[in-house]
């Protein structure tokens, strides 16, 4: 899935706005509680991620997040 607006996405998550565009919808990122939803496979991979990288002790920035999940399987080809 392809986000249109990543920063506004981005923005609104990190805001904890309830109302959310489409993009930040289609990832399924919450309950119907709104809450976070544990088991969507992109938290639980972001998660798998920071932990790799702090068991290695790895400081880890924005940019090796980009990096790591604009690359498949997470992105296109």
């Amino acid at each position: 899935m392809r986000i249109v607006n990543e920063q506004r996405a981005i923005i609104d998550v990190l805001k904890g706005t309830k109302e959310f565009s489409q993009d930040v919808r289609d990832l399924k990122l919450f309950d119907k509680a709104g809450q976070l939803d544990p088991n969507n496979p992109l938290l639980d991979s972001v998660r798998v991620f920071l932990a790799t990288r702090q068991a290695k002790k790895d400081r880890t920035v924005g940019r090796e997040m980009l990096t790591e999940f604009t690359k498949p399987p997470y992105a296109g080809p």
